[in-house]
């Protein structure tokens, strides 16, 4: 019996820990298909980024945890001019604070 529920809990927690890997629990599976894409980039003055269902807020981090939030909003240019050059990780969050999708962004050219 004991081995019956072991295995039990298992199966559970691979099935949440992949539904979790491919967008969280309540998305729909044309979302997990959809293809997010942050532009331009790398980007100089602004980036924006393609509709995201259920996205509600922008979150841009770099190495040297720099933060920059912005609300989510179809057709929005972000400002990053007063951003650092360099690599930078674009998170996505929906309405709960949980994270959609992180995508990276160059912002300023590379430098040799």
């Amino acid at each position: 019996m004991e081995r019956v529920l072991l295995c039990f809990v298992f199966v559970l927690l691979a099935f949440v820990g992949n539904s979790q890997q491919r967008g969280g629990l309540g998305y729909p599976s044309d979302f997990e298909q959809a293809e997010i894409k942050v532009f331009p980039n790398p980007a100089t003055d602004y980036f924006q980024i393609t509709q995201i269902p259920n996205a509600r807020r922008v979150v841009i981090r770099n190495v040297g945890s720099s933060v920059k939030t912005f609300p989510f909003s179809v057709n929005t240019q972000y400002d990053v001019t007063d951003l650092p050059a360099g690599m930078h990780s674009v998170v996505i969050l929906d309405e709960k604070g949980k994270i959609i999708k992180v995508l990276p962004l160059q912002i300023g050219g590379f430098r040799p």
